[in-house]
């Protein structure tokens, strides 16, 4: 028992099982792959995994820990989270008077002591919302690899909730082809179009684990840079097509919740010395409903919101769409979302993807993306917003991006976003407004 005390002193279990897995409006829990026997809750929640009563007890047990531990805090609100979601559920209560007694026991808002983000570091998943109110924005990326036998596809998978729905997420599914990379958010590489599945591994060379290099969040944005190559290597089934697989994704969150989301994706790919040049590289994005494409950018109509996907990279990207392969809940389980794919016409001189995703009310006005030439780097600006990306890997301690000289096309006020920073240096940072346009060195 005394172990048990130790492990979970500090709340990170129940911390990563429970609040911050629930998506604002709480009629289930974020998906996390390869599940079954979920349909039944799109009458609750589409597209969420229904709340197992089986969760309450261990949460119970939990807080039953948590009193015995001397951290009566989390006790508290880890009792008043299970007595608030689960309020009909008679097994909670057998669990945790095994430990206390709960009749007399505080109970304490979660959303009153909880920051907005976690960062699940055992399974590198960051958890990050606008706030605890019903109406805010929610996004998780996975970012680490497990090892374990039973592969899930979703190593650099994300998904976004936004105004009580889903704007984007995965195909949830247990085996068949919506448990592969082909079920989610994550860049799709193969040897062929007949790898249709575009998966990931499950076992990895030593010294090729994929994990977090970069994670930070704050009221405006959340950030991660995540290197993948791991879960597209493996020794075991013979694929070492990618000596490079690296994702960064930029979050500028609706802070106030009145206004839009925009994410920001560059994926940098560079492919073995063996692998054949037109091997296919192809990013994804699931959706709830058909897209409509105009060139380079994808808009979908998302109930009373909208989505639009645009591909500022690689300079000759095509978007397609595919329609679902089947219905949800199937065993196998089929890819049963419509996707936009970014492909480029010529595989072989494309290994960068800059993808954007803005989610906005449907009244909205659009907004067109623009990408930004400057040495060494990649931006994007959205409006006056502009994020910049540095050219090479974010890996170490150091930052990428030392220095930067960019002329942004639109008049000021901006706002802009550099990744890549070394943390804990100082910078210096010189403007010139122009008519027009803005010069940041």
């Amino acid at each position: 028992f005394a172990g048990v005390v130790s492990v979970v002193k500090d709340a990170a279990v129940t911390r990563a099982e429970a609040a911050p897995l629930l998506p604002p409006a709480g009629g289930g829990s974020a998906p996390a792959g390869d599940v079954e026997d979920f349909s039944y809750n799109f009458g609750v929640e589409p597209h969420s995994f229904q709340l197992e009563t089986a969760d309450a007890g261990l949460l119970a047990l939990a807080a039953g820990v948590f009193a015995k531990a001397g951290d009566a805090v989390s006790s508290a609100w880890t009792l008043g989270f299970v007595r608030s979601v689960y309020p009909d559920d008679a097994d909670a209560g057998g669990f945790f008077r095994l430990l206390f007694d709960a009749g007399t026991s505080p109970l304490l808002d979660h959303r009153l002591v909880l920051p907005p983000t976690f960062f699940d570091s055992g399974m590198d998943v960051l958890y990050d919302r606008t706030s605890w109110s019903t109406g805010a924005s929610f996004l998780m990326m996975r970012a680490g690899w497990d090892g374990a036998d039973h592969s899930h596809g979703d190593i650099g998978h994300f998904q976004l909730y936004r105004r009580g729905r889903w704007i984007t997420h995965e195909a949830i599914g247990y085996d068949g082809p919506a448990a592969t990379g082909a079920g989610h958010n994550v860049p799709l590489l193969a040897l062929s179009d007949t790898d249709i599945d575009g998966d990931q591994f499950h076992l990895e060379p030593v010294g090729s684990l994929s994990g977090t290099r970069r994670v930070s969040s704050s009221r405006s944005y959340a950030y991660l840079a995540a290197d993948l190559r791991g879960a597209y290597t493996s020794y075991h089934g013979d694929s070492r097509l990618w000596d490079l697989v690296q994702r960064q994704l930029l979050w500028l969150k609706d802070a106030d919740e009145t206004g839009d989301d925009v994410i920001v994706i560059f994926d940098r790919i560079e492919p073995a010395a063996t692998t054949p040049p037109m091997a296919v590289r192809r990013i994804p994005i699931h959706v709830d409903e058909a897209p409509a494409i105009a060139g380079t950018t994808a808009t979908v109509n998302v109930g009373d919101q909208r989505l639009e996907v645009t591909a500022l990279l690689p300079t000759d990207a095509v978007l397609t769409a595919a329609i679902p392969d089947g219905p949800p809940d199937e065993y196998p389980a089929d890819v049963y979302t419509h996707r936009v794919f970014s492909t480029p016409a010529d595989p072989s001189v494309c290994d960068r993807f800059l993808t954007v995703l803005r989610a906005s009310d449907g009244t909205s006005p659009a907004v067109t993306p623009q990408r930004i030439d400057a040495p060494g780097l990649h931006a994007a600006l959205i409006g006056h917003r502009v994020v910049v990306l540095p050219e090479d890997p974010i890996d170490g301690d150091g930052g990428p991006l030392a220095q930067l000289s960019l002329t942004v096309p639109v008049d000021a006020p901006i706002e802009v976003f550099l990744t890549g920073l070394t943390p804990g240096a100082s910078f210096d940072c010189a403007t010139e407004i122009q008519p027009g346009s803005v010069d940041i060195t």
